[in-house]
């Protein structure tokens, strides 16, 4: 759907949203000012939202009724307009909070901007990823220039061109993203008079097709698949340190030997042609975090980076490494098998997935309990939380983290029957 048809129907849905109570409800219930903020996490067993707010994180509950469901999707920056029931906050209508251009900015899109860098024209421009550096080290529009909001913020005009009539382009993740048009208007205000905002975002260039490109930095030491798609022969005589040798003429019948995660980031390089393919293919399987190495093989060496040679591993290994707030699988299970362990394990699952089985010692407050039962989480332990399959232990870890002092969660699934529990 095109951007400005998308945004109209987002904002016709967001003048249909509800505004007040409605005359059947009951006394306890009454209108609260709508939230907004980035979704955490959602939980259709618990029917509970994790929103990240400005003031911090907070559990919103909804029902099969509550409209615009389909946009309480994870990372989403959202709109909630909800009512306040028996003290809890029940959401009766999402809708997607949408990034709006400042005055004196104008949008550009994906087509123009993709004009503007196969010109290579002499005039001087520079595009600006707005987002965090870990982000933009993942994937990012090739070219781009990593310069997170809060430190443009904080530093101002020294980190852009002296020459006022450069033109600036900014963009961040998507059109629910802010970050970009935060600071097109900060480089307005700092005198800037040729500012552009891509308002889709890397997300609008992911879907035409075109490859974002992960840093030098994170194709050295990131914990991802780095594969290289050329002939066997001509990786051995070069190759970026830590690839693995997968040719085009292999791949087709290589699906198998893939992890079997289909989140594990992937970056390939190799010939232009061969990308394209590689990238179709490997999406057709299902795994959607998809890099370049920017400018390939011979764009690595121009940077001058390093090359190794010789024979390369063959193997499609990818092992995940814990993310923020999380526990290594390891170190939980060796943390259950010791006795001397302070950890206290939260489940937050339901009373019935509690039923059928549970980790021995484990402390069971359910996700959508949470608001009304912080004081039963015991102070001086750590707390490890933990459900089925880890989203709702992440939502739970976003909740709990700023109310109880040391706290992580396992991304894992946990399948128990009685006292017999896998962890894996």
């Amino acid at each position: 759907m095109p951007l400005l048809l998308r945004r109209l129907v987002f904002a016709l849905l967001l003048l249909a949203l509800p505004v007040s109570a409605t005359a059947d409800e009951s006394p306890a219930s009454r209108d609260v000012p709508k939230l907004s903020g980035e979704i955490v996490g959602i939980s259709h067993k618990a029917e509970v939202i994790t929103l990240r707010t400005e003031n911090g994180v907070e559990i919103v509950f909804f029902s099969p009724e509550t409209e615009g469901l389909e946009y309480a999707q994870k990372g989403e920056t959202v709109v909630i307009h909800s009512i306040e029931e028996n003290g809890h906050r029940m959401a009766r209508a999402i809708g997607p909070f949408l990034a709006e251009l400042p005055p004196g900015a104008t949008a550009i899109t994906v087509e123009e901007l993709q004009k503007l860098l196969d010109e290579n024209q002499a005039e001087e421009f520079l595009l600006v990823d707005s987002r965090s550096t870990g982000r933009y080290d993942e994937g990012h529009i090739p070219t781009a220039r990593p310069l997170p909001h809060l430190e443009l913020l904080e530093k101002g005009a020294t980190l852009l061109p002296s020459n006022r009539d450069t033109l600036l382009v900014f963009y961040c993740e998507g059109e629910t993203c802010c970050l970009s048009t935060q600071s097109a208007a900060l480089a307005l205000e700092l005198g800037y008079r040729r500012v552009r905002v891509l308002l889709e975002g890397a997300a609008a260039w992911r879907r035409a097709g075109l490859l974002l490109a992960a840093s030098d930095a994170y194709v050295s030491a990131g914990n991802h698949l780095l594969i290289d798609l050329r002939p066997r022969a001509a990786a051995e005589n070069g190759h970026i340190p830590g690839a693995v040798s997968l040719p085009l003429a292999d791949l087709v019948d290589a699906e198998l030997d893939f992890p079997t995660r289909k989140d594990t980031p992937i970056v390939l390089y190799g010939d232009k042609a061969d990308l394209s393919q590689a990238v179709e293919l490997i999406e057709g399987w299902g795994f959607g975090r998809l890099t370049i190495v920017e400018g390939g093989l011979a764009g690595w060496q121009a940077r001058e980076k390093p090359l190794a040679h010789g024979p390369l591993d063959g193997s499609l290994r990818w092992t995940p490494s814990p993310g923020p707030g999380e526990i290594g699988l390891d170190e939980f299970k060796t943390l259950m098998g010791n006795p001397a362990a302070t950890a206290v394990v939260l489940d937050v699952r339901t009373a019935t997935e509690r039923a059928a089985g549970h980790l021995p010692g484990s402390l069971h407050i359910p996700l959508n309990e949470l608001p009304d039962r912080v004081d039963e989480i015991p102070a001086g332990h750590e707390i490890l939380v933990h459900c089925t399959s880890g989203v709702r232990a992440e939502m739970a870890h976003a909740y709990l983290q700023p109310r109880v002092e040391s706290i992580r969660f396992l991304n894992a699934r946990v399948q128990c029957k009685g006292e017999v529990c896998t962890v894996r």
